[in-house]
């Protein structure tokens, strides 16, 4: 009798053995545990609580697949069940502004992120995007979702901005001279800041001397043409100075020079005006000096020098 009572208990036991399990209703993403219905051998079910879930992607639907266990004769197992009534969870995204300067190393960009769930992480969820170039401006940095999290997430983002300021920078422009009528030296100019992206000197700044080409001096200033740059000029000088030129006055008697006489200089018929205003002569008699006049626009000279007659 004992023994047919042990036989009929483990007979009843063996029908109370789970056969299949069917999740109810919908999940969530992220969620721990979820209900499900588990149907006996006998035909009988019951509600019962499932867990462990796996949350996979398959041809573009998500998978959940929770575990139930169970225990018979005190052996157990795991009945598994699947479902892709699965729901998205939202995911809010702040993302944080972010400064620096020309030619300076980007900052890492962050964001404030509420809403992850699964164990899931900021970096292993999220790419973070700074559109445009590394120019000076501002630049729109945009949040996404990384590969399947798109099945996963709802994402609520509000972007950031990148502002790029510009690179400040002093630049020095150096004295330049040459002589009157001779080709105009190069403009030049130096830094002793630091440039960004190797760019050279005549890519930040365009130099400008004043108008003229006579003697005397001028200012030589400086404009910043490049956008990612601001620049602080310390301007420089052009000095022309004038040329030295040695003629010889044909044969006169007593002539008196004077603003309107025209003294007929062999040497000078080589000259046009433009290039005799301004410049300097000296008069020799036999290589010595014996005069020095100044000529003008109308190849005259100065006022009120005698020279008497001969070879000069």
């Amino acid at each position: 009798l004992e023994f047919l009572e042990e036989y009929l208990a483990s007979y009843e036991g063996y029908f109370k053995v789970a056969k299949s399990l069917a999740i109810v209703g919908q999940v969530t993403y992220g969620d721990g545990t979820a209900t499900a219905n588990v149907t006996y051998i006998d035909g009988t079910t019951a509600e019962t609580t499932v867990n462990k879930p796996a949350y996979t992607v398959q041809n573009g639907a998500v998978v959940a697949t929770f575990q139930w266990e169970g225990n018979y004769q005190e052996v157990a197992y795991t009945l598994s069940a699947e479902t892709q009534n699965v729901a998205k969870v939202t995911l809010t995204v702040s993302v944080d502004n972010k400064e620096s300067v020309y030619g300076d190393a980007l900052e890492k960009l962050t964001a404030q992120v509420s809403g992850l769930v699964n164990g899931d992480t900021q970096e292993s969820v999220l790419v973070l995007t700074k559109a445009g170039t590394n120019n000076a401006g501002t630049h729109d940095i945009t949040a996404s979702l990384k590969g399947d999290y798109q099945y996963f997430y709802n994402l609520v983002a509000t972007k950031g901005t990148y502002t790029v300021t510009k690179r400040a920078i002093t630049v020095v422009i150096e004295d330049k001279t040459s002589v009157y009528g001779n080709a105009l030296a190069k403009l030049t100019a130096t830094t002793t800041d630091d440039v960004a992206n190797a760019d050279g000197i005549a890519t930040i700044v365009a130099l400008t001397k004043d108008e003229g080409a006579t003697v005397g001096t001028y200012d030589i200033t400086g404009e910043c043409v490049n956008d990612n740059y601001t620049v602080t000029f310390t301007n420089g000088t052009y000095t022309i100075t004038k040329r030295a030129t040695e003629v010889t006055v044909a044969e006169h008697s007593d002539v008196m020079i004077s603003k309107t006489d025209n003294i007929v200089f062999t040497a000078i018929r080589q000259y046009d005006k433009a290039t005799l205003s301004g410049a300097t002569f000296r008069i020799l008699k036999d290589g010595v000096l014996v005069a020095t006049v100044a000529a003008n626009g109308d190849v005259s000279v100065a006022e009120g020098q005698q020279l008497a007659a001969g070879e000069y």
